[in-house]
């Protein structure tokens, strides 16, 4: 499981710091599509944060097409092209 260092004295709020670094991730190729990313449970374990704060952190990212949800099953990294921000995904019906 990857580590973020995130600073509690930081004028940014700890999910930001975490929503950052995982796009990061995602964006630079670290994290590949399809990978299953950490339950908000057991990352926010990890790094001894709340699990609220994971679950931001997952919900932006899930809102800007970095990663989705697959309900009772995880979170899982979308897959997007190096150095690319993903293509929004319209869910709603019309």
């Amino acid at each position: 499981m990857r580590t973020y260092h995130l600073d509690a004295a930081a004028k940014m709020p700890l999910y930001e710091q975490l929503y950052r670094a995982i796009r990061q991730d995602i964006i630079a190729g670290v994290l590949e599509g399809g990978e299953k990313l950490p339950s908000k449970r057991r990352l926010a374990e990890h790094l001894k944060v709340s699990q609220v704060t994971v679950e931001t952190a997952y919900a932006q990212l899930v809102a800007e097409g970095y990663i989705r949800s697959q309900e009772k099953v995880g979170y899982f990294v979308e897959a997007v092209e190096q150095g690319q921000a993903p293509a929004y995904r319209k869910t709603a019906k019309m």
